[in-house]
């Protein structure tokens, strides 16, 4: 059998399997779209059972190809829960964590629960909805009876695949505690009102990322959280504390040094703790740029009579940012925290200030860098960190990352050409499983990054 680690990392727009060699190679890797299915209140969702058989296929179609592999692992978006029935089949759908909770049942669990004293300061988590683990289970708990009942285990999405290759319910750190409202990250322990609920999340304890479960002479990693497994690869080469940027539809900036009790300020402004592999706390703010920045775009687009993909074409202009910076207000970071990090500071401009595309699109660029500086600074916790990595969407763009590394001037920023780093850092977290060569021994300081300070 080949010393390889195979990879099923799940996002919310690509599901990926990849497979990596001992020498840290790529050597073989595919990307899957996965049209969304609507639950039975017609709102669209994950295609769980459309998850399950490309999983299924993809091992067979593996064995086909004479592809071996000594260990298994799996990384997924959270906010994602799949239930099962007592005979371990689908119960029910994987509910979108963009679904809306009804203002009753908000009401109701905070009546219950969350006026308790320091309840979101022990959970360490806003209230953020269905993207609450606990908040979703207490929805379908409280809405759906007649499902709920029917509900013998729920599952992280990564855990579940998990489950799929070695028939084992596990309950894992990372998943538990990203922003979840199960876990007390005061007591180490589910919070008190999981157990008054007797939800069917908490019947097992969570273990460690880098638990495994060796079947067939195949180890089987447990899963992990896609924000920490994509943390990993980064934690292994830099000696020195760094913020992490992972940029996508969400953009994610993480400090995994930071491991002071979270404020009710900082919850107020969208920062909350990941759990890392190991059970430590990673201060974690949230942006919605990504997908901000494409509704933006297609809207000057409109506006301004180009092609939806015209922000490809624009280069940095210094005089443009001269001119907005002497004639137009400028969002500060410190104003991107009073609106909780969520709204960009461009939705309060209007397209009558501009003259140009390019000129509108400079202006967004500026204020997604403000938004980013933010979420910097909240997570750095006045710790004096100098290296920023960044990864992701918003690489691609020379105008974002020149503006943030003029923003950081006394900050080295590192771009990271690391594709799919969920999947490394979902084979890196079971190494011991597979033993591989030195990831950084293997895989340079050249492969890892662009562009230094």
């Amino acid at each position: 059998m080949a010393d390889n680690c195979l990879i099923f990392d799940i996002g919310k727009t690509y599901k990926r399997v990849c497979v990596f060699s001992g020498q840290w190679d790529l050597i073989w890797s595919e990307k899957h779209t996965i049209l969304n299915t609507l639950d039975e209140d017609g709102e669209y969702c994950e295609d769980i059972n459309a998850i399950t058989s490309w999983l299924i296929n993809t091992k067979k179609s593996l064995l086909e190809k004479g592809l071996t592999y000594k260990a298994v692992n799996f990384s997924s978006f959270g906010g994602g829960l799949v239930h099962l029935d007592k005979n371990f089949q689908i119960a029910c759908p994987l509910y979108s964590y963009f679904k809306s909770i009804p203002f009753k049942i908000k009401a109701d669990f905070e009546v219950k629960y969350g006026s308790e004293n320091n309840f979101y300061l022990d959970a360490a988590s806003p209230n953020l909805g269905m993207l609450n683990l606990g908040l979703q289970l207490f929805w379908l708990k409280s809405c759906k009876p007649e499902i709920y009942k029917n509900i013998a285990y729920s599952l992280p999405l990564a855990q579940y695949l998990s489950f799929l290759f070695s028939g084992e319910i596990k309950a894992e750190i990372s998943q538990i505690g990203a922003h979840s409202l199960l876990w007390n990250y005061k007591t180490a322990d589910y919070l008190d009102w999981t157990k008054y609920e007797e939800l069917s999340l908490i019947k097992y304890k969570p273990v460690s990322s880098d638990t495994f479960i060796l079947k067939n002479d195949i180890a089987i990693g447990v899963g992990i959280q896609g924000g920490t497994a994509a943390l990993l690869p980064y934690l292994k080469y830099f000696k020195e504390p760094f913020i992490f940027i992972s940029s996508g539809s969400w953009s994610l900036t993480l400090n995994a040094f930071a491991h002071d009790d979270i404020t009710e300020e900082e919850l107020n402004s969208n920062c909350f703790y990941f759990s890392g592999s190991d059970f430590k706390t990673i201060k974690t703010a949230r942006i919605y740029s990504g997908s901000e920045h494409d509704r933006q775009v297609k809207h000057l687009a409109s506006c301004f009579n180009k092609p939806e993909n015209y922000f490809k074409q624009v280069n940095l202009q210094p005089e443009i940012i001269k001119n907005l910076r002497k004639n137009a207000s400028q969002a500060l970071p410190i104003k991107s925290l009073e609106k909780g990090l969520i709204e960009s500071p461009f939705t309060d401009r209007t397209i009558q200030e501009f003259k140009s595309f390019d000129e509108a699109y400079h202006q967004l660029m500026l204020d997604m860098v403000a938004q980013h500086m933010a979420a910097i600074e909240l997570v750095a916790d006045r710790m004096p960190i100098k290296n920023i990595v960044i990864e992701g969407l918003f690489t691609k763009s020379k105008i974002f990352i020149d503006l943030l590394k003029e923003s950081c001037f006394n900050r080295n920023v590192y771009v990271s050409k690391l594709e799919q780093s969920s999947a490394w850092g979902a084979a890196l977290v079971i190494e011991k499983a597979w033993k591989p060569e030195s990831f950084i021994e293997m895989k340079k300081p050249q492969f890892l990054f662009e562009t230094g300070a």
